[in-house]
């Protein structure tokens, strides 16, 4: 991808890099911002984990940790199709 990357982007006199394919920069946002996502999530599943185990007696710590815990898991699931997508479209080939 990187070098994908830096065939369509130049670089100005500012030293900001700029390029003229919209699908190329979004794909680098994305690729970016997913280990970001990723490691979001996993915190939130040790948070609703850390929840549960000390929420035992609060049924409502029980609740909101369960819910936490399902919707990291959903988020994973699809930061993890992100990936797969992003990956698909930039090809060692290019």
């Amino acid at each position: 991808m990187k070098q994908v990357l830096e065939e369509d982007v130049r670089d100005n006199v500012d030293g900001v890099a700029r390029t003229d394919n919209l699908i190329l920069l979004i794909l680098g946002w994305v690729s970016f911002f997913l280990p970001y996502a990723a490691l979001l999530a996993f915190v939130g599943i040790i948070y609703a984990g850390f929840l549960y185990v000390t929420g035992f007696a609060n049924e409502e710590n029980v609740g909101k940790a369960k819910s936490i815990l399902m919707w990291s898991i959903i988020g994973l699931i699809v930061i993890f199709m992100a990936y797969a997508i992003v990956s698909t479209f930039v090809s060692p080939t290019g």
